[in-house]
Parts: C-alpha cells; structure tokens; sequence
C-alpha cells in the first residue's frame, strides 16, 4: 500500500514540475490583459465624459424607482 502510495505520487511530481511554469504564463498574460483593460476603460471613461455623465444622470431615475420598488418588497415582509 505504500508502494503504491509512492508510485502514485511520482507523476504528480513530474507534473508539478511542469505546470507551474505553463500556469505562470497563464497568470502573467490575465494580468497584462487585466492591467490593458483597466487602462483603455479609463482613457474611454475620460474621453467621453460628458456622454458617460449624460448615462448616469438618465439612469438615475430608473435606478430609484428600483430601489422604491425593492423598499416596498422588503416592507411587505
């Protein structure tokens, strides 16, 4: 039982040698992508401010009646 113990433990051995590195790349690549998107969202947000501040102001009343609508849910409970 041991032995098979052993044994099975060496292929997970060889393959932790292996996907580290692979699963490194992985994770550097989702990071730079990560950083790229942050990036372009902020230039995009500050390009067009005055559209994005337009979005907010019209979706402010939607967004209230929303939470009215929730409110009185939880209130009938």
């Amino acid at each position: 039982m041991v032995e098979e113990a052993k044994q099975n433990d060496q292929p997970q051995a060889e393959k932790k040698g292996k996907e580290p590195t692979s699963a490194m790349v992985k994770t550097i690549l989702k990071f730079i992508l990560g950083i790229v998107f942050v990036v372009v969202g902020i230039l995009l947000a500050v390009y067009w401010w005055t559209n994005l501040w337009n979005l907010i102001k019209g979706c402010a009343g939607l967004f209230l009646v929303l939470v009215g609508l929730i409110t009185i849910a939880i209130a009938k409970d």
